[in-house]
């Protein structure tokens, strides 16, 4: 076990006693040390101590021996002599024979001051003697020092557990990522695993910036706390830390959250990220880690007031691409900044490159894609495939430069081609600010030979697109070949675009379309030409659509905006006599799943 680490519980964050310093007339200092130990039993069992700096201010060298320590109840009181008072750190190590094992202090920064006050109360001596970075017993940190020598204790095709005793500043130091392909490893340093639990604690300033060296070997390569994250971290605050990735995928927490093509398995949960920043070049990046492969879960870790910028893809708020194997539950970014200079781009996931679990999860803050083609942004997933639900975005989406193909949502910006997708119990505020082409209230784009389901979501994005702009209240595009179903939703934004809008859906481009949409309702107010109420294109003849019980609550207008419906018998009302809700109480809604009372329907 490296010296760095505490024996098991027995490590405390150190505080200085600042008192005026004790010069002696031969020019040497005395350096009082009182150690506060859990108990006087603890104590009474120190026999000699061993006081170690970083430098040589001995006069046997950086480390001297103090025998007899004097004992009062439960402090240990140690005096020596020193050529200086300068070390910036001191490790001091107690020797307790009859317990066989030694208790090892915290390093302590003394900043010039000869009078120092170890805290040392939380440790336990009885557990001290096992420390071994089991799970049972697991290696502390309550300072720098320790922290950096986590690299050392790491073991590949092992798992190593740590815990955190205090809160660490690491300020000054560019941190070299925990798994990270190296020379010592052969770049096969994926398996090295931990087990790391904050215990409530905050890792402050954390930097960790590329560094290429050592004849062209990535000796920082994928910036971030752990590098590739085999094993777990939980129950810790990341506070101002700054990554600059450059050329390699990076994130405060990890640049790969797992790993796919190891078989390393990641899990996080109660892992939050504050006032931080992520410089990720021209790589896909995340706030929280650039992707997660094989992540396993993501339980209720989150973003806050901090950004994340590429001139590439894959940028999330939270994680930019979800690879295999993912589940994401109860995690959230707020006031976040995501930027990208290319395709997908998100307010918590830029991609999700296979089909992944997200569950009660949100994000709020605003989303900039500077591409000039094809751009996928949505407030919450840039591009979605899998399962969607009870989640919502509230953010602000600018897309700049669009010379064509920007597709933006106000929570999905595009759905996988060929994919099965279902969206339930989510819904998107906030607004859409785009050069071009498309933009929709919940998503952007349905892509072709997908199979989309979609329940229980409602819009109230409002939608502002350049002249040439095509944009509709709750879907602004759909593909050739999708079967898409939408059922108790709604639209209430507000729309303005050019030609063509709708208050629904909008470009169908569908030479064969499957649409069921059952007991939904738009509000949205539309601002241009062209308008449908329902469907803003003109349907082809091989479109099959079935509306029941669709309302679009305007003076007038038709479901299809060219006038030519292709509906065969809608049960459908544009128009706006009365109330919304009597209308839809004549379309029997479901009032196990909507509230009537009020005039306008509002979901349960």
């Amino acid at each position: 076990m490296s010296k760095k680490f505490f024996s098991a519980a027995l490590v405390a964050a150190a505080t200085l006693f600042l008192a005026a310093s004790c010069q002696k007339g031969d020019g040497t200092v005395v350096i009082n040390i009182k150690a506060q130990m859990p108990s006087a039993e603890i104590a009474g069992q120190v026999s000699s101590a061993i006081i170690t700096a970083d430098k040589d201010i001995f006069a046997e060298g950086n480390s001297i021996e103090v025998a007899d320590p004097v004992i009062q109840e439960d402090f240990v009181q140690l005096s020596v002599k020193a050529k200086a008072a300068d070390a910036k750190s001191l490790l001091v190590v107690f020797n307790t024979p009859e317990a066989e094992q030694k208790c090892y202090s915290a390093f302590v920064e003394p900043a010039g001051k000869t009078d120092i006050e170890l805290d040392a109360r939380y440790t336990n001596y009885s557990a001290g003697a096992l420390d071994d970075g089991s799970f049972e017993h697991p290696f502390l940190i309550a300072d720098k020092y320790q922290m950096l020598a986590m690299h050392d204790e790491l073991v590949k095709d092992d798992v190593k557990s740590f815990k955190m005793v205090a809160d660490v500043d690491l300020s000054g130091i560019n941190w070299k990522p925990l798994n990270n392909v190296d020379l010592t490893d052969d770049g096969k340093g994926y398996t090295k695993a931990i087990n790391f639990d904050g215990d409530g604690h905050t890792i402050s300033n954390l930097t960790s910036e590329w560094v290429l060296s050592e004849g062209d070997v990535d000796l920082y390569a994928y910036p971030s706390f752990a590098g590739i994250l085999a094993g777990q971290i939980n129950n810790v605050t990341f506070d101002h830390a700054t990554i600059t990735t450059l050329g390699r995928a990076g994130g405060v927490v990890a640049g790969y959250l797992g790993h796919g093509d190891s078989g390393v398995t990641a899990n996080c949960s109660n892992v939050v990220i504050k006032n931080s920043t992520v410089n990720a070049g021209n790589k896909y990046a995340g706030i929280f880690a650039a992707t997660a492969n094989r992540l396993g879960i993501l339980f209720n870790c989150g973003a806050v007031k901090s950004s994340v910028t590429s001139t590439t893809a894959r940028v999330g708020g939270l994680i930019g691409s979800l690879g295999q194997f993912n589940e994401i539950k109860d995690c959230y970014t707020e006031d976040v900044e995501v930027t990208a200079g290319s395709y997908y781009a998100g307010g918590l996931i830029g991609e999700m490159q296979y089909a992944s679990v997200i569950d009660n999860c949100h994000a709020t803050g605003k989303v900039t894609n500077n591409v000039t083609n094809y751009a996928r942004s949505g407030g919450l997933i840039g591009r979605l495939q899998g399962e969607l639900k009870n989640s919502y975005a509230d953010c602000e989406i600018v897309s700049n430069n669009g010379a064509g193909g920007q597709f933006n949502g106000g929570l999905v910006g595009d759905i996988v081609e060929g994919k099965t997708v279902s969206i339930t119990g989510c819904h998107a505020a906030g607004s859409i600010t785009a050069t071009n082409y498309f933009a929709g209230g919940l998503i952007g784009l349905v892509e072709k030979n997908s199979a989309v389901t979609i329940d229980k979501c409602y819009t109230t994005v409002s939608i502002e697109n350049g002249s040439k702009a095509k944009a509709a209240g709750f879907i602004s595009s759909i593909d050739t070949g999708v079967s898409l179903t939408i059922s108790n939703s709604y639209a209430t934004g507000t729309v303005n675009c050019g030609n063509p809008g709708s208050g629904f859906i909008g470009a169908t481009n569908a030479g064969t379309l499957a649409l069921n949409v059952t007991n939904c309702y738009t509000t949205a107010a539309l601002q241009g030409t062209s308008n449908g109420a329902l469907i803003a294109d003109s349907l082809m003849p091989a479109a099959k659509v079935n509306c029941a019980g669709y309302i679009a609550w305007w003076a007038a207008g038709n479901l299809v905006a060219s006038g030519n419906t292709g509906i065969t018998a809608p049960v459908s009302y544009v128009g706006n006599a009365g109330t919304l809700s009597a209308k839809a109480t004549e379309f029997n809604w479901d009032t196990n799943i909507w509230d009537l009372s009020g005039a306008t329907p509002v979901l349960k």
